[in-house]
């Protein structure tokens, strides 16, 4: 009997949830545009201390830009798992494939960069980590950053439908935005 009282329990909470659930845009209104910013370099074999970001993020989800000295050539946002998300780590993925150096000063090559971001009014802000092995040195470790701050410079009004307008109202109505 008591386990029929749970499993009724569970599934009314798993209903009314359900229930409350709405579906919003991915990625959302508010990430679909121009970013620029930098993040702090945290590895200590790396002499260039900052690195810039420049960020196209399209209605698709696709990412476009360069990241250092480096061009995106392909690039995709994603939303971290809600479980992740509720224990207080970033809601958004950034993974790239990079071409070119990351940093062409000092000859730092890496073949792709996941970004861990959130959306703060009208910035993302996060850190990032490079490919590369966890140990060695500037030829073959994971370049890492902190302090990861863009600044939204435009609106892609044209990757906006007008689907996307008329969500984009709403969620400024509830304040979603």
């Amino acid at each position: 009997m008591r386990n029929t009282w749970l499993l009724l329990g569970f599934t009314c909470v798993v209903l009314s949830t359900q229930c409350l659930h709405t579906e919003k845009p991915f990625p959302p209104i508010a990430m679909i545009g121009e970013w620029k910013g930098e993040c702090k370099i945290i590895v200590s074999w790396c002499e260039q201390d900052r690195l810039a970001f420049h960020l196209i993020i399209g209605s698709d989800g696709r990412v476009e830009g360069s990241i250092g000295d480096a061009s995106i050539a392909d690039g995709s946002v994603s939303k971290n798992s809600w479980f992740l998300a509720r224990l207080g780590k970033p809601q958004y993925i950034i993974e790239a494939t990079l071409d070119g150096s990351i940093v062409a000063t000092e000859e730092i090559h890496r073949e792709s960069i996941t970004l861990l971001v959130d959306i703060d009014d009208a910035e993302l802000e996060g850190g990032f980590r490079t490919s590369g092995s966890k140990l060695g040195g500037k030829e073959t470790m994971a370049m890492s950053g902190s302090s990861l701050r863009l600044t939204k410079i435009k609106r892609l009004d044209s990757e906006i439908s007008e689907i996307g307008m008329l969500q984009l109202v709403g969620q400024e109505r509830i304040g979603d935005g």
